[in-house]
């Protein structure tokens, strides 16, 4: 995050992340990755500056200071039930990441991600402090 923002424009995000729904097809995607018996997956999520180029594959863990990583679950269905607060500017971006990991290792590939502007995602849910964010898909 940028240290160079007004406070009048920063904010406290309460992030929720309860339920994930993943498409099947993404098991076709990341063959390697993913047992398409009981896949494993995680949610990155990470606040960043608009520039910020889009996240690579490799891209699987959030700095702790930005965002965070759920922890691991399998199934289509991932069910997180996870709860934070990151500090953000209104102008930044809301980033998740949806990360496949391997059984054995843990180790994860990003199979799919979703953007939200902090401010139109505000703008759209009223300036009401619950926004909904994972309505959106990835």
């Amino acid at each position: 995050m940028s240290p160079n923002y007004s406070e009048s424009e920063a904010v406290k995000l309460d992030v929720k992340i309860i339920k994930a729904v993943v498409n099947r097809a993404y098991g076709l995607v990341a063959e390697t990755v993913l047992s398409t018996n009981r896949p494993k997956f995680s949610i990155a999520y990470v606040v960043l500056d608009s520039n910020t180029p889009l996240p690579t594959s490799t891209a699987v863990q959030a700095p702790e200071q930005l965002g965070a990583t759920t922890r691991s679950h399998r199934g289509w269905n991932p069910e997180f039930h996870q709860h934070s607060t990151v500090r953000a500017n209104v102008n930044q971006l809301l980033e998740f990441r949806l990360v496949a990991r391997r059984h054995s290792t843990d180790e994860g590939l990003v199979i799919g991600y979703c953007r939200l502007v902090i401010r139109q995602a505000a703008e759209a849910n009223g300036h009401r402090r619950e926004f909904i964010f994972f309505a959106n898909g990835f």
